[in-house]
């Protein structure tokens, strides 16, 4: 468990490689919704692909303009607004690792996506938050004392980054959340 406070931020170069991805996905949508002509089907097409974008680069900036704070009482999320999560009201907990079928296989590239719950609401983080094998050990270390059970893939995921999670797995034939 932290002693004290500490602040985590996502990394520059990812923040930089969505902004590529979703500037020039815009930037191809509009451009086909002035190129290509004005039918109902193609405005609907290029104009979904417009706004998804443009969320897609919102939701990128939030990540840019957000803080992750790691306290011994929980965790909280400082971005347009503030979310807590203290660890004694941790109720469910997974990581999930997303990438192609190939990195899935070799476990190269990817990303992990941690979700944590108190049953009221959730945060959601991605692996591309600098020190996020923290978060998740933190993460890890409340839901053993909250006496969670994980499911496999979960504490599969949490070995893979070096977190022990053996006594957290579901067992067969037995309860779990």
């Amino acid at each position: 468990m932290t002693s004290a406070e500490t602040t985590l931020r996502y990394g520059k170069p990812s923040l930089i490689g969505d902004y590529l991805r979703g500037g020039g996905g815009l930037a191809v949508a509009v451009a086909a919704l002035f190129i290509v002509p004005p039918l109902w089907w193609t405005l609907g097409i290029f104009g979904s692909l417009t706004l998804l974008f443009a969320w897609f680069l919102f939701r990128t900036y939030e990540k840019q303009v957000s803080a992750v704070t790691l306290a011994p009482q929980g965790v909280i999320l400082r971005g347009f607004k503030e979310r807590r999560l203290a660890w004694e009201e941790l109720q469910a907990m997974t990581l999930r690792f997303y990438g192609t079928r190939r990195e899935v296989k070799n476990r190269e590239g990817g990303f992990l996506q941690l979700k944590l719950s108190d049953g009221g609401g959730k945060l959601v983080f991605d692996s591309s938050l600098e020190g996020f094998d923290k978060l998740a050990e933190e993460a890890a270390q409340a839901a053993r004392r909250q006496a969670l059970t994980l499911d496999a893939v979960t504490a599969d995921c949490l070995l893979n980054i070096g977190v022990e999670a053996g006594d957290l797995i579901a067992q067969p034939g037995g309860a779990g959340t």
